[in-house]
């Protein structure tokens, strides 16, 4: 590339980035695609204008623009392998799958190309379609150990096979003992059994700066309550490593908290990972109040207003993110210098919320537990609320959610999902009240035709949004049923009795059981459940059986 070329390249970036910052979105959308037609052979340009759009929330735009790349450029192996990592990274998975083919046909020898076709199917919930494919190529590439992995994943997370999965991420391992995804999932499924977390260790040791490794065995240490060494390699989430769609940076710099006493100084707790897990953290905010002179909240915007009313004299201070490339930069305005000259609140020492159980839940029975709820919902809509549903129905009233809305990394295969939602509000003698954000039309039609006017949506709410709304009518339910998602989180802080029906366990089941009262909350109850493709009709008759029960205990 001559060096005019590289300032029109230079220009165009230039000119796709600052568009991305326009109030006016329609506007934006308009200079960034001026700004690909400026240069539209540079793969540069491609990506900042891709992610720009994606950014935006455009997601057709940005499908277009790819789709025309494909006209574009040659169709090198090199080029479409790009636009496939660009599709996934957008959660454009039915774009990549198509790459992907043609990536296929222009090189049939290379394993990784099946490997990554087979991802995209598995996420596209096409599992069937990827294991076929993997035992149609595994002849062709005997030795590889990444397919032999892959095949595992899909095998474990949607047939829930763990003797063939587990014989799977073995023969990788025969072709690579230092694999670490293999190491990794093997420790996975070994963990109920002894012998997991030396596979997690060998797996360290391949890889030692693997911040996903570090994550993986923090998790598994968890389940076998080691806490402390749990808690140091929890802190490999920031760790930048673990690529732009994961990590999240903070703009301030700030005193790190390890738990000392700040009776008279200032700590600044600051939000990370989902809104979930904001809330989750939230449990520990009165403890820290009573160690600190004055206490600072960063939160999502959403959640101000609810913190105000639930933790009276403490500063809250939503964040604003800023998104570029896919990196995610987090600020707070109200505590950081605006200007030269200029300064924010005054702190003394700063904390990301998900580093508080390493102050405070350094074993079991350190961990304690808190009465009621903690987070309060706004008195009036709460009886708005109140009245609207005691219209509809006297019957007790579930929540019912059944997915979150980051499936990303086969997150799906966690959840309950539509089935069993359909399952369940076909339960005579319960009304069932929507939690679930962005349902689409057919999810409620279908639930809707199930339940009749035992169904309850309120359709005029962005509960995605309107987070209180969401306290306000969980307020008025008798239970609320659903994945691990913020939904729950939400109905647990609440106080309401909470179920977690969810296939795997998470970090803070603490390996008490597949049926288990959380120790920190005895509102919120875990239920595992295997609803793998082969055990689904098993799984509903479990809940069924559960909520049934619970309505026989309260007659």
């Amino acid at each position: 590339m001559g060096s005019f070329s590289k300032q029109v390249e230079r220009a165009a970036i230039s000119k796709a980035d600052k568009a991305t910052r326009l109030a006016d979105v329609d506007l934006a959308v308009r200079e960034i695609n001026a700004a690909w037609a400026m240069c539209p052979s540079s793969i540069n340009v491609l990506t900042v204008a891709t992610y720009g759009l994606a950014e935006l929330g455009r997601r057709t735009e940005a499908i277009e623009l790819l789709m025309e790349a494909l006209k574009v450029h040659k169709p090198t192996e090199a080029i479409l392998t790009l636009i496939v990592k660009i599709a996934m990274d957008l959660e454009l998975p039915d774009i990549a799958k198509k790459v992907l083919e043609l990536i296929i046909n222009l090189n049939p020898s290379e394993p990784d190309h099946y490997i990554a076709y087979a991802q995209c199917l598995h996420r596209l919930g096409e599992s069937d379609e990827a294991i076929g494919l993997m035992q149609a190529t595994l002849p062709q590439f005997p030795q590889s150990a990444g397919l032999w992995n892959v095949l595992g994943v899909i095998t474990l997370q949607h047939l829930n096979n763990v003797p063939s999965a587990r014989a799977f991420f073995n023969e990788a391992l025969k072709y690579d003992p230092d694999h670490v995804q293999a190491l990794a999932n093997l420790a996975e499924v070994n963990l109920n059994k002894g012998g997991g977390l030396g596979k997690y260790e060998q797996a360290l040791a391949a890889d030692p700066e693997n911040p996903e490794l570090k994550l993986g065995l923090a998790m598994a240490l968890l389940q076998q309550q080691e806490f402390e060494r749990a808690w140091d390699l929890y802190e490999a989430r920031f760790s930048e490593k673990r690529g732009s769609s994961k990590s999240l940076t903070y703009s301030h710099q700030f005193q790190y908290w390890h738990g000392e006493n700040l009776e008279r100084r200032t700590l600044f707790l600051a939000a990370e990972q989902g809104l979930g897990d904001e809330v989750f953290f939230a449990i520990f905010f009165e403890r820290v109040r009573e160690m600190v002179g004055q206490l600072v909240i960063g939160c999502d915007p959403r959640l101000k207003s609810i913190y105000e009313r639930s933790f009276p004299g403490v500063k809250i201070v939503p964040y604003v993110d800023t998104v570029r490339l896919g990196v995610r930069t987090r600020s707070f305005p109200e505590i950081e210098p605006l200007g030269p000259g200029m300064a924010g609140l005054k702190v003394d020492k700063a904390l990301p919320i998900g580093s508080l159980p390493r102050v405070f839940w350094q074993s079991l029975d350190k961990i304690s537990t808190f009465q009621g709820g903690y987070l309060k919902a706004d008195p009036e809509r709460q009886q708005k609320m109140a009245e609207q549903l005691a219209r509809n129905s006297k019957l007790p009233r579930i929540g019912l959610s059944w997915r979150s809305g980051n499936l990303r990394e086969g997150r799906e295969h966690g959840y309950i999902g539509l089935e069993m939602a359909k399952v369940i509000a076909a339960i005579p003698g319960i009304q069932i009240v929507n939690l679930q954000y962005e349902a689409d039309d057919n999810e409620l039609e279908i639930l809707s035709s199930i339940a009749g006017d035992r169904f309850i949506n309120m359709d005029k709410l962005d509960l995605k949004q309107d987070i209180e709304a969401n306290l306000a009518i969980m307020a008025n339910l008798d239970l609320v049923i659903g994945s691990s998602t913020a939904t729950q989180s939400l109905a647990m802080a609440q106080g309401v009795e909470t179920w977690c029906v969810h296939r795997g366990t998470p970090w803070w089941v603490f390996g008490l059981g597949k049926d288990v009262r959380l120790p920190f909350a005895k509102n919120y109850r875990f239920l595992y459940i295997n609803y793998a493709k082969n055990y689904r009709a098993e799984s509903e008759r479990q809940i069924v059986d559960e909520i049934e029960k619970w309505l026989s205990d309260r007659r």
